[in-house]
């Protein structure tokens, strides 16, 4: 089960690599379906300012979004949400389009016309997603009526299924989605040399401490089977083979990381019952709603200790991946 620590590394991850526009362009560039590519000037990317995220959408994604031009000079808005559960939540085409609604709310305040979202969902769980991404599968309703349902569905990047030759942009794009992909995997420590090597390419770059930093402190704080402790000793390796002279610096910074998280598992076991109970409780009950099982009462569940809870959602959450 996710930890709190470990979904605000997520969402800090997230946020910290594709705010960058180089790197969201690369991504979308590589990424979006050729058809849109043609017809879009990545040229005019353009991060937007404004906030669409409410409490309610707050817990499952973050708030980045970046407008561009056409080809042709008209207005579209490029909209990327990035999912931070290691799950496939599958009311995320309902959430996401409550997120599009708002979007173009906005702009009607401001007396702007309404625009074209296109809203696209990196999944990084280590199952296939195996829930639906459009709107009209999620309701259940008779055929005669369907088309009064909106027709939404969003782009979904299940990494699960990425080769790794699939991924592919800037080097610290490739980094970064590799990362992600194998965050929650036992296959993350054999992948550590080859997402090293893409980083230290970069070495030479401005920003390239910052990236290094950024990927290698995001692999040590969400990974279950890679401690901090293991990047310091490749770094270090690292360092010996290639000479390059940040790699101290990254040294440093790791070995400083790993003081501070001995500190706070030596915290953890005190604070486990003030873990966020109600969004255990909340992903219980969306499972059980999804299998068709009859919903447990927030009540009943709210009486059940943390660990109880872990143990309910790791029941669903492996019932809903097969």
């Amino acid at each position: 089960m996710t930890t709190p620590n470990v979904r605000i590394a997520h969402d800090s991850f997230f946020k910290q690599v594709f705010s960058r526009k180089e790197t969201a362009r690369s991504f979308l560039q590589e990424f979006l379906p050729a058809e849109v590519v043609a017809c879009l000037d990545l040229e005019t990317l353009d991060a937007m300012k404004d906030s669409f995220v409410d409490d309610e959408l707050n817990a499952s994604f973050s708030d980045l979004c970046y407008t561009v031009r056409t080809i042709a000079g008209d207005y579209v808005v490029i909209h990327l949400l990035f999912e931070h559960k290691s799950f496939a939540d599958p009311l995320s085409a309902f959430q996401m389009l409550k997120y599009v609604v708002r979007i173009n709310e906005q702009r009607l305040r401001d007396g702007l016309p309404l625009c074209c979202v296109i809203p696209l969902l990196i999944y990084h769980g280590a199952e296939r997603w195996n829930v639906p991404r459009d709107y009209q599968s999620l309701v259940n309703t008779p055929d005669a009526t369907k088309h009064f349902l909106p027709q939404f569905a969003f782009q979904l990047y299940d990494l699960s299924q990425f080769d790794d030759n699939d991924i592919r942009g800037t080097l610290f794009l490739r980094a970064a989605m590799l990362s992600l992909k194998y965050v929650y995997r036992p296959e993350m420590a054999d992948r550590l040399s080859d997402i090293l090597g893409l980083l230290v390419a970069i070495a030479n770059e401005p920003v390239s401490v910052e990236c290094i930093r950024l990927v290698l402190l995001y692999i040590g704080r969400a990974s279950p089977t890679v401690s901090v402790e293991q990047l310091k000793r490749v770094v270090e390796n690292t360092v010996e083979i290639t000479g390059k002279s940040i790699m101290p610096t990254i040294a440093e910074t790791l070995s400083a990381e790993a003081r501070i998280q001995g500190r706070q598992e030596g915290r953890q076991e005190g604070r486990q019952e003030g873990y966020e109970k109600g969004e255990v409780v909340g992903k219980i009950r969306l499972c059980q709603k999804f299998l068709g099982e009859a919903v447990t009462s927030k009540e009943t569940l709210d009486n059940l200790t943390v660990i109880e809870l872990a143990s309910i959602f790791t029941e669903l959450e492996g019932r809903l991946s097969r």
